[in-house]
């Protein structure tokens, strides 16, 4: 559709949604404090006091003695801000949960647009992607609900309990959260204390700077690029190692692609598009291999100034495990298994992109 005003009046709507889902998450753990300490709440929460006690390195909280053998970049951040703000360790967990997610759901959205989606298709991005379900409960979803005619309990009263969320004891957002064994939402990433939700909200921020600069957004965007590149890594290095390896390879794949598939084969008719629509202005600006050199370049810096820190985080370990990463058979046939409810759509995009 077309584009009237700028992306700021575009999408406050979208941003007014983020700040609204945000507030009710927020309302969930200022009803019960209590969430914030389940799962591995009370293990992150015991790794910042043991740093307030005993300072960096960190030893391990139930371990007395042992050096932690544990990710620790963002409990010492807690750590400081505690000690700064006076703010207990719970509570500001839970603030950093909110503003992840704030961060994660808008950039979702800017993702979104610079792809040159419509406004209902930006929608559907941030719906999907804060709302969407992992690879395989899309099946479980409906195995679920037939629990409605089947098992120990039956009929409105077992529907019920699939929607409940209050009061919002562990055992009920939990039960709303999870289509049989598996944990299908994404926001459940955001009621629990960790760094994944900083860590999210860094990998996106990667993948809109990526984007950016493969169309030419300058060196400018350059820094930040080097920064989101470190903080996914020492925020979250099995989720942020990955995700920074992938767009290394995709900055360095966008050039050939280019060539060889539309809409970039024909040389630029002249003037400009939307992200990657075509229209009677001509294709998009092809890109180049020097902007795919340059995001290359501040993603490997980014990498460099973290490595010193995952050095010492893993030099202490005595299993395999780390670094150098270990290839695992089980975990990657795994990955590919969840990631067949994801290719199913992009293989439909493509189709409909040639």
């Amino acid at each position: 559709e077309p584009t009237v005003g700028p992306p700021a009046a575009r999408d406050h709507d979208i941003a007014l949604f983020s700040f609204l889902v945000v507030l009710l998450l927020l309302a969930i753990n200022l009803a019960n404090p209590w969430l914030g300490w389940r799962a591995d709440g009370r293990f992150h929460i015991g790794v910042t006091t043991e740093i307030l006690r005993g300072g960096l390195p960190p030893t391990d909280p139930f371990f007395a003695g042992l050096n932690l053998q544990y990710m620790w970049f963002f409990h010492a951040w807690l750590a400081g801000l505690s000690t700064l703000s006076g703010v207990s360790t719970s509570w500001l967990m839970i603030g950093t949960n909110m503003l992840g997610l704030l961060a994660f759901l808008t950039l979702a959205a800017t993702l979104a647009r610079e792809l040159g989606r419509s406004r209902a298709g930006t929608w559907l991005t941030v719906l999907v992607v804060g709302f969407g379900m992992g690879g395989l409960s899309w099946a479980l979803l409906p195995i679920k609900l037939l629990s409605v005619f089947t098992g120990e309990k039956r009929g409105m009263e077992e529907l019920h309990t699939l929607r409940r969320l209050w009061p919002p004891t562990i055992q009920q957002e939990m039960g709303f959260l999870s289509a049989g064994y598996d944990q299908p939402f994404l926001l459940r990433k955001f009621l629990v204390g960790t760094a994944m939700s900083l860590a999210l909200a860094a990998i996106l921020l990667q993948v809109v700077l990526i984007r950016r600069q493969l169309k030419g957004g300058g060196a400018r965007w350059l820094p930040v690029l080097a920064i989101a590149s470190t903080g996914a890594i020492i925020l979250h290095p099995m989720v942020g190692i990955p995700v920074v390896a992938v767009g290394l390879g995709a900055a360095l794949l966008a050039p050939l692609m280019a060539r060889l598939l539309p809409p970039w084969s024909a040389p630029a008719a002249g003037g400009t598009t939307r992200g990657s629509d075509v229209s009677a202005a001509g294709p998009p600006a092809r890109p180049g291999w020097g902007a795919a050199l340059t995001i290359v370049a501040a993603s490997l810096a980014g990498v460099a100034v973290a490595i010193p820190y995952l050095s010492l985080v893993t030099g202490g370990k005595e299993s395999d495990g780390g670094l150098p990463i270990d290839f695992h058979l089980m975990k990657v046939t795994c990955l590919l298994i969840g990631s067949l409810g994801l290719s199913i759509p992009a293989l439909l995009g493509l189709a409909r992109w040639r």
